[in-house]
């Protein structure tokens, strides 16, 4: 009896040492499982951190892409309206020259014109001072008499036309006088038809007939 009681404390001691070594490796793996699901929530945070970075990168990359685009549609605007300035300007000039040319047109006529009516005049005022020394109308039967150069009616007729003529180059006088005020005014650029700075306004004095 004694020695199957010794056994069976033996046997216990045992069973408790098997248990207390169980108990150490099922600790162990415990710590272990821990451990490993640490380092996993660790490597899960990670990732997701990574995850938020890349979806903010991309955001950044969206952003970057639209405000290029903004900025190359706004490039192509500022070219497009030098492009329309430079027109503008060409035109203008264009414009301004064709103007020049006209205005030029005008003066030489203004000059012929002046010229004409200066001979007119120079004509009328010949006859007028022929008619003022003509002889006496007693005299004017025999002036008159056939193959004489000498007609009143003829001298009438010619101071006639002369005056005619001072009328008619008067009439276009003013006909280029109007015309010259009209090229000035259209020369003349406005804030709402041209953006361009003001030019100095043309002097009329400068070609308008006297």
């Amino acid at each position: 009896m004694g020695k199957e009681f010794e056994g069976l404390v033996q046997h216990i001691s045992v069973l408790e040492a098997a248990q207390r070594e169980q108990e150490a490796k099922l600790a162990a793996e415990i710590v272990n499982h821990n451990n490993t699901k640490a380092e996993l929530q660790k490597d899960a945070l990670v990732t997701r951190q990574e995850d938020r970075w890349k979806q903010k990168v991309t955001e950044l990359q969206i952003t970057f892409a639209s405000v290029k685009a903004g900025l190359s549609g706004e490039e192509r605007c500022n070219q497009q309206v030098k492009d329309e300035v430079r027109r503008l300007k060409q035109e203008n000039n264009k414009i301004r020259e064709a103007i020049k040319k006209d205005i030029d047109c005008m003066r030489h006529e203004r000059g012929t014109f002046l010229k004409m009516i200066e001979a007119a005049n120079d004509e009328l005022r010949t006859l007028h001072a022929t008619n003022k020394g003509a002889p006496r109308p007693v005299s004017i039967p025999s002036m008159a008499a056939p193959g004489s150069a000498f007609r009143p009616s003829a001298l009438r007729e010619r101071v006639e036309q002369l005056e005619k003529a001072v009328a008619q180059a008067a009439d276009e006088k003013a006909e280029l006088t109007l015309s010259l005020e009209a090229a000035v005014a259209e020369l003349q650029p406005t804030p709402e038809d041209n953006p361009l700075p003001v030019q100095t306004p043309l002097a009329l004095s400068e070609f308008v007939v006297g």
